[in-house]
């Protein structure tokens, strides 16, 4: 069967990256908590870092609340000490190769519980801290599984909703960071407008990526799905109902266009012997090879194989009259002639039955051009195995009866 395609392509260096690393979001939960403390530790040091430089200059940048603000450093400090016991203890757990769901826990919830009261302090109504609380969303759903995430939510919400409804009662203030509105000389503070802008940009960057992971990895379950719907899971080769679909539309259009069409059945020879004497991985083992043979063997993106049933595999050839048949089913079986199997020290080979038909002007129903190819394929069994029998459908389907 041909490669199927990314469902999302991604840049080359992007897929480098996950050949180093790994999918992030395939990640042990240990690792995405110590990528959040990652995240957090470098996101809440610039603030506390931003919030030295407005100490530090009082006179310009008035409409902060100064008197506020060593307690606002104080509560930085804390929640950087949090992050870094997380950290710490992250690192532990991954030198012991643990995988704590009670640490993925613990990190979530502290995570949204600092989330939300560091939105509290500038306000609730500016857009950047706003996207911060959307951001922690969207990042607990990807990094902890989602009663964690649904529990971090919750708790994230839940402090969003009291301290608004405290705001809202006049018990609380609004946005005890800042004095007054940030305005300078009549119009807003430069200063004002910078830092929010590269809050929002940072957010905005972390969310679309966020989201691109959440994408990829949701096209890429879907493409997964999609390939374990259409092939056999030991051989890699299409599954029957998805061999027999191909051929149903392969003869559609050989009637349409009126090109010949073939089809070949195998029967692997003594499989039940194999598996009997050496075991079942013995007879994997044969199958698996035998398809590799077959796959090796078609035109990629015009042939397909299948496996139809426990040793019984299936070609469908576009475009290719008796000739061709004859040829590729000869090529194939003497390959697995050539093939030698060992098992403990035992070795053992096998070798196919092959019924090869072909139409190239009369093609008749699906159903009966599997029944004379499956006739031939019961001749070469009779007439001693490991043989092919190949037809033109015409000298086994009696042509229908003009009227």
């Amino acid at each position: 069967m041909p490669a199927q395609a990314d469902p999302l392509p991604l840049p080359g260096f992007v897929r480098s990256l996950f050949e180093q690393i790994g999918h992030p979001l395939r990640w042990r939960a240990v690792d995405k908590c110590l990528a959040t403390v990652t995240i957090a530790i470098p996101l809440y040091l610039s603030s506390y870092i931003l919030i030295l430089y407005v100490r530090a200059h009082p006179e310009r940048l008035p409409y902060y609340n100064h008197e506020f603000l060593p307690f606002y450093l104080r509560w930085h400090e804390v929640v950087i000490a949090g992050w870094l016991i997380l950290g710490a203890v992250g690192l532990y757990q991954r030198q012991k190769e643990r995988d704590s769901q009670i640490y993925a826990a613990a990190a979530c919830q502290y995570g949204c519980i600092t989330t939300a009261i560091f939105m509290y302090f500038p306000g609730y109504s500016t857009s950047p801290y706003l996207m911060g609380i959307l951001g922690a969303g969207i990042m607990v759903f990807m990094f902890f599984t989602m009663r964690q995430a649904l529990w971090g939510l919750f708790s994230l919400l839940t402090i969003y909703t009291g301290l608004t409804v405290l705001i809202a009662a006049g018990i609380i203030p609004e946005g005890p960071l800042l004095s007054g509105p940030p305005y300078e000389n009549g119009r807003i503070s430069v200063f004002w407008v910078v830092v929010n802008s590269s809050i929002c940009l940072m957010l905005a960057v972390l969310m679309v990526i966020g989201v691109a992971f959440v994408v990829y990895q949701w096209h890429d379950r879907q493409a997964r799905l999609d390939e374990l719907s259409r092939t056999d899971p030991l051989t890699g080769l299409a599954n029957r109902r998805h061999f027999f679909r191909t051929l149903r539309n392969e003869l559609a259009r050989a009637v349409r266009l009126g090109r010949p069409i073939s089809l070949i059945l195998c029967d692997t020879d003594k499989f039940k012997q194999i598996n009997d004497t050496h075991g079942h991985q013995a007879g994997d083992e044969v199958l698996t090879r035998i398809a590799a043979i077959m796959e090796g063997s078609l035109r990629t993106g015009i042939d397909t194989a299948g496996r139809i049933g426990g040793d019984e595999f299936a070609i469908l050839l576009s475009e290719t009259g008796i000739d061709g048949a004859k040829a590729l089913a000869g090529r194939i079986l003497d390959a697995v002639r050539r093939e030698s199997f060992d098992r403990n020290g035992a070795s053992y080979s096998t070798s196919l039955s092959i019924g090869a038909i072909a139409c190239d002007e009369d093609i008749p129903e699906l159903d009966t051009l599997v029944e004379a190819a499956d006739l031939l394929l019961y001749r070469a069994k009779n007439e001693g195995r490991n043989r092919i029998v190949a037809a033109p459908v015409s000298e086994i389907v009696p042509r229908p009866q003009k009227a």
